[in-house]
This record gives C-alpha cells, sequence and structure tokens, in this order.
C-alpha cells in the first residue's frame, strides 16, 4: 500500500494496546481508539462488511478516494470529510495513478454521536468539503504527538483535541467555510495590532481581496465591520485597564491605540455612556 502511519489507544484494563481499534466505549464523552495516516502509490481495497464498533473520520489530503454506494461510486478529492457511523458496513479503494493521502481517526464515547449532530457533521454518503488553508491536518498531527506522551493525562488530553478537531472538521466543511478561512490572517492582525493604527485597505491587501470585499466577507463572518470589531477590541482592553489596574487614563489611552487622551474618553462615553474616570468609579 506504501506508508501507514498507525497509533493506538491505550487499554487500561489489559495495559497495553488494543490488538484491534474497534471499541465501543462510554467511559469519556469522546475517546480516540486509534488514528494514522494512509500513503498510497499503489491500488488497494478496503472493504468492511460488518462495520465497525466505533464512528470512522476520513480527510483526504491528496489523490482521489473512490467509495462505493449500493450501484455508484462516490468520489472523495483532496478536501474531501467522511464520517462513517458505527456499526454501519463500509468499503472505498484507491485504483492506483496519482499518489492518495488522507488522515483517519477511529473514535468513540458517550456523547460520539451527539457532537456529530451538533457540528452538522452528516454521515457518508454525505462528502462534505473542507476550505482550502484550513487547520485540519494540524489537528490531526497534534493528535499523532499526543500518543508520544504516557502519563495520566494523555488520555484526558486525546479526547480535548478530538473535541478540537471536530470543530475544525466542522468549521472548515460548514456554508461558506472556504470564505471564513480566507480571513483568517487578517483577523489574527487585529487580534495582534489592535491598539495600533490599522488601516482596512491593510487588512484587505493580507487577504488579497479588494475594501469593498473584504468588508462585505468580514461583516458575514463576524456580524460587524472591521472598524466596529476593533473598537470592541480597544474598548474591551480599556475596561479591563481601569477596572483592575490604577494606571492613569492618559496611559490606558495609550495602551488601547489612542494616543489623544481627550478623544479616547469621548470614544469611550460614547461606547459606555460613562466617562472613563465615571466607569472607574462605579466597577
Amino acid at each position: 500500500m506504501g506508508s501507514f502511519g498507525y497509533n493506538s489507544f491505550t487499554d487500561d484494563k489489559n495495559k497495553g494496546p488494543y490488538s484491534y481499534c474497534s471499541v465501543e466505549s462510554f467511559d469519556l464523552p469522546l475517546m480516540i481508539n486509534c488514528a494514522g495516516c494512509v500513503d498510497a502509490s499503489l491500488p488497494f481495497t478496503t472493504n468492511n462488511a460488518q462495520g465497525r464498533l466505533d464512528t470512522y473520520l476520513l480527510y483526504v489530503t491528496h489523490g482521489n478516494l473512490c467509495i462505493p454506494d449500493g450501484e455508484k461510486v462516490i468520489n472523495a478529492p483532496a478536501g474531501s470529510v467522511v464520517l462513517f457511523p458505527a456499526n454501519q458496513p463500509y468499503s472505498y479503494y484507491y485504483s492506483g495513478g496519482e499518489r492518495l493521502v488522507y488522515l483517519w481517526a477511529h473514535f468513540t464515547g458517550s456523547e460520539a454521536a451527539l457532537r456529530a449532530e451538533q457540528y452538522g457533521l452528516d454521515y457518508f454518503p454525505c462528502i462534505h468539503r473542507a476550505a482550502k488553508n484550513n487547520h485540519i491536518p494540524q489537528r490531526f498531527q497534534s493528535i499523532f504527538d499526543a500518543y508520544t506522551k504516557n502519563d495520566r493525562f494523555r488520555d484526558r488530553e486525546l479526547s480535548a483535541l478530538l473535541e478540537r478537531l471536530l470543530i475544525t472538521v466542522a468549521r472548515a466543511t460548514a456554508r461558506g467555510g472556504a470564505e471564513y478561512n480566507m480571513l483568517s490572517s487578517s483577523i489574527k492582525y487585529i487580534t495582534e495590532y489592535y491598539n495600533t493604527e490599522i488601516k482596512i485597505p491593510k487588512l484587505a491587501a493580507i487577504e488579497h481581496l479588494s475594501v469593498s470585499r473584504y468588508n462585505f466577507l468580514f461583516k458575514k463572518q463576524m456580524g460587524i465591520t472591521p472598524t466596529r470589531h476593533i473598537l470592541d477590541l480597544r474598548m474591551s482592553c480599556a475596561t479591563d485597564l481601569l477596572r483592575s489596574t490604577d494606571l492613569p487614563i492618559k496611559q490606558i489611552a495609550n495602551m488601547c491605540g489612542y494616543s489623544d487622551a481627550q478623544f479616547f474618553a469621548k470614544t469611550f462615553k460614547a461606547y459606555h455612556g460613562l466617562s472613563p474616570t465615571e466607569y472607574r468609579l462605579v466597577t
């Protein structure tokens, strides 16, 4: 087949790896039984006529996976996310040609089915299409890294990492996800530099968008304009500093991105209905 990365959950009763990882458990809300990566250049077929006791999540990063569905075959090209439910037969194959790479995880838990429903992750024959430049591979890598640990926190960490993976998959495959993920760089920039002068054309340039397109997508994703988002961050910083420190208001204004303390006070009062001094007295 090629390379086959495999990481197995540990059976606490037997103190060793499962001889197979098709396991149903309700010990945790979410629990990864095993996870790994397949990198194939030769044709192969997987056919599980009995199905698994756990849920099977598969993400194609390169090539095309063929999945039979009755008399038809569904293609799962790069960027596809497939979720096979527990206790249902499944099969898939790779015909060769372009190299196939996919990441996979088998998971169970008392809330496994509920999480899939909450995050809008429909089971096969639905094929989810993930936005480009998503963080799904990084989430898988975090899971692989966690398997190398052998302390009392590892299983809980794996459970938390699985939750993050499912959330990341849900975000990447949600309607409009491709557009939303395009803005991650500029949103990160705003978060880091909100207390400096930020021009909207600069943010649009970060995402390689026109200003009008950027403003449209930002409001669609965040529910507010970029300017309002920057203001909200500055005012949040200001209120925190007013409540938790005795710093002079002029210094707080500067720390929140305002070189003019009077303009800061005017903006703060318009936002909160109280001047910075009044706000400090009542909180």
